[in-house]
């Protein structure tokens, strides 16, 4: 569920569509690597929104779960429920997303910080993303998209995070069936990052 950089480790994981849709790619730099295996463990992945009751669950949890838990923030709701998992979740790795559900998007966060303007390839998400790491800095920013996206916007935004992070997650989102948009446009994305025989 990661990417290192161009020249990575690749593997797909497939998430229960009772915990969220969606294919993960996931590729490790060789830089990476060894911290990689060594550290995260990933082995379930529930995606969950930054509501109260959720992130209570999560940091509740006792420590040697929380080593096997790697969770999928969605983020919708209050700013202090974010603060609250990042001050408590400790040194274990955590994907953040931001929702982009139309009932969603007039959040306080989402809406304040404007975290779905594409302008400068969704310079204000990278911004926001590199702020959450200095509060928990395992942090594993998400890359999303929807078909209505400019494919170049999502692109480049994937680059210059690779810039800041050492380790990605691209969340891919489609329709149960092979077939439309969705599949064509991942597709596309991910032949980029594909790591090259040598």
């Amino acid at each position: 569920m990661s990417v290192g950089n161009l020249t990575g480790n690749t593997q797909i994981h497939h998430l229960d569509p009772g915990i969220g849709k969606g294919i993960y790619a996931q590729f490790t730099s060789s830089r990476a690597r060894l911290h990689h295996q060594r550290k995260v463990r990933m082995l379930y992945i529930p995606c969950m929104k930054v509501g109260q009751n959720d992130v209570k669950a999560l940091i509740n949890l006792e420590e040697h779960r929380k080593e096997l838990v790697s969770p999928l923030l969605n983020m919708r709701g209050k700013e202090r429920n974010l603060n609250d998992f990042l001050v408590n979740w400790g040194n274990h790795p955590y994907l953040m997303d931001v929702s982009r559900s139309p009932q969603d998007i007039a959040d306080e966060v989402i809406a304040e910080r404007d975290l779905h303007n594409p302008a400068n390839h969704f310079e204000n998400k990278r911004i926001w993303l590199t702020e959450l790491k200095t509060q928990n800095n395992s942090l594993i920013p998400v890359v999303s998209w929807l078909d209505t996206d400019n494919s170049r916007d999502v692109i480049q935004q994937t680059r210059l995070l690779l810039t800041e992070f050492e380790t990605i997650a691209i969340r891919v989102i489609c329709t149960p069936e092979i077939t439309g948009a969705s599949w064509t446009g991942q597709s596309a994305f991910l032949t980029p990052y594909r790591p090259q025989k040598t």
